[in-house]
């Protein structure tokens, strides 16, 4: 009867989630618009910009943000299959009739991220420091494999970090916009790194089949109604590489655990770094190059998980080229202790007719809704970007959004960090007419005829920027102060 009462409590946990996620039989429909799982509402969930190298910079002299050792682990905040996961139609299905579910990864090409790149929308309400903290879990996946991020402009398929219920993301690439949450208690570093490890393909480490040889589970310890989380799954795809209780994506030593004092996990060889929330394991690591093909290590990939040195595959995966660790200059105060750059984006308009030839178009479905609520002035940088019908910012001459740009540009961000600099600082990089992308050392070079000031202003304008940020009027009107000579 027991077994009953517990196959019952697991079918009704999924039916709930199931009962949110309705649409395309395959994917589910819209995991971000469909689902009121993840406590928000999309049109609540205004855009930001995306990580600008200050975003980064401050990310990488960040000390080590794990969440606290000795609380209830933040993947469980959110409720969803396995604490953390938001499952597609297809994926519940496959879970109910005990189908093969592509674990310990994701098997169909199709769920995989093209190329190993992800495009990304950021949520504005998140705080400089939770831009930084997030920003790191991002370099963390570009400086140790193949996989990149880079801001969504049209992209069809992208994730969307949000403010929600908890920490969870969808397994893989589900088609559309999907969300990762990271809400109250959620924003470490180790927490989204764990999410973006589910968002690029992979499942929990325990689920693993093989998983009994190498941990045991206090079945009796676990909290009512919560055993379902612990199912196995048989035929995974474990990619040849052993069993990691040190993965980020490893249950800790307490999962679900109605009496703290006691484990529900116990490692049969003890690891302390069990559950760990700090980073990709060197496990970890090898399991999404493998799955991405990073540098050809898919053709390392054998036909059992127990002989790594076995006959090669011939199965075909992604190729994906690796990208080379960005480095940016370390402030000299550490972020923890408050001293943190922070990025305005404050636009002075341009006075002068406009000249340029932009796509008047809008690149998301909400954006007169955002207009609408001031968010053109608001948050400027990404809406005159991404909403450029909505904010009538259509044929306006080519310019910076940011008032970093061309100190940025200085020191070779133009070539460092293209996908951001490139949109947003299209003048600094050379991307607008008569300027002549910078070198590591110049500003870009302004083309003019008449090399004087006509304003008192413009030296103070030009240390402020603008002479790359509203290039047509200084041109005309401080050409001086912008290098003419």
């Amino acid at each position: 009867m027991w077994v009953f009462l517990l196959r019952l409590k697991f079918v009704l946990i999924l039916f709930c989630q199931f009962s949110c996620i309705v649409g395309n039989t395959e994917t589910g429909g819209d995991l971000f618009e469909r689902s009121s799982l993840t406590g928000f509402n999309i049109i609540d969930q205004i855009p930001g910009e995306p990580f600008s190298p200050i975003d980064y910079q401050n990310a990488e002299s960040l000390m080590d943000t794990s969440p606290p050792e000795d609380e209830r682990d933040p993947i469980e905040l959110a409720n969803l299959f396995e604490g953390d996961i938001l499952l597609t139609n297809l994926q519940w299905q496959q879970f109910i009739q005990s189908k093969d579910s592509d674990r310990n990864a994701i098997k169909a090409d199709s769920k995989k991220w093209i190329g190993g790149v992800i495009p990304y929308m950021i949520a504005s309400q998140f705080s400089v420091k939770e831009r930084s903290i997030i920003a790191r879990a991002f370099l963390e996946y570009q400086n140790k494999t193949c996989i990149t991020f880079r801001p969504r402009i049209k992209e069809k398929d992208y994730i969307y970090v949000v403010k929600g219920r908890g920490c969870s993301c969808p397994v893989g690439r589900q088609g559309g916009v999907q969300p990762l949450t990271l809400g109250d208690g959620c924003v470490y570093t180790g927490i989204a790194v764990h999410e973006l490890m589910h968002a690029a393909g992979f499942w929990h480490e325990q689920s693993r089949d093989e998983r009994d040889d190498h941990i045991d589970i206090n079945f009796k310890n676990i909290s009512p109604g919560m055993e379902f989380n612990f199912k196995k799954q048989d035929n995974i795809q474990n990619l040849s590489v052993h069993y990691d209780t040190s993965s980020i994506l490893h249950y800790g030593p307490f999962a679900f655990a109605k009496d703290r004092r006691y484990p529900t996990i116990v490692p049969r060889i003890p690891d302390k770094n069990m559950g760990q929330r700090d980073g990709l394991s060197e496990k970890d690591v090898l399991k999404i190059r493998r799955l991405y093909n990073c540098d050809g290590e898919a053709d390392k990939l054998t036909t059992t998980a127990t002989t790594p040195e076995a006959t090669k595959t011939t199965k075909k995966l992604v190729t994906c080229t690796t990208k080379v660790a960005t480095t940016f200059v370390t402030p000299a105060s550490n972020i923890d202790n408050h001293d943190v750059l922070t990025a305005t984006s404050t636009l002075i308009p341009s006075t002068t007719n406009p000249t340029g030839t932009n796509a008047c178009e809008d690149n998301h479905k909400y954006c007169n809704e955002w207009s609408n609520r001031g968010q053109c002035t608001q948050n400027s940088a990404w809406m005159r970007i991404n909403c450029r019908r909505s904010c009538d910012n259509c044929d306006t001459p080519c310019s910076d959004q940011n008032t970093y740009c061309s100190s940025w540009a200085a020191k070779g961000e133009c070539s460092r960090n293209p996908d951001y600099m490139i949109v947003y600082c299209p003048r600094s990089c050379g991307q607008c007419q008569n300027v002549v992308a910078s070198s590591s050392t110049q500003s870009p070079l302004m083309i003019t005829s008449e090399c004087r000031d006509k304003d008192l202003n413009c030296s103070k304008w030009a240390d402020l920027g603008e002479c790359n940020k509203n290039y047509d009027w200084m041109l005309q009107n401080c050409a001086k102060s912008c290098k003419c000579d």
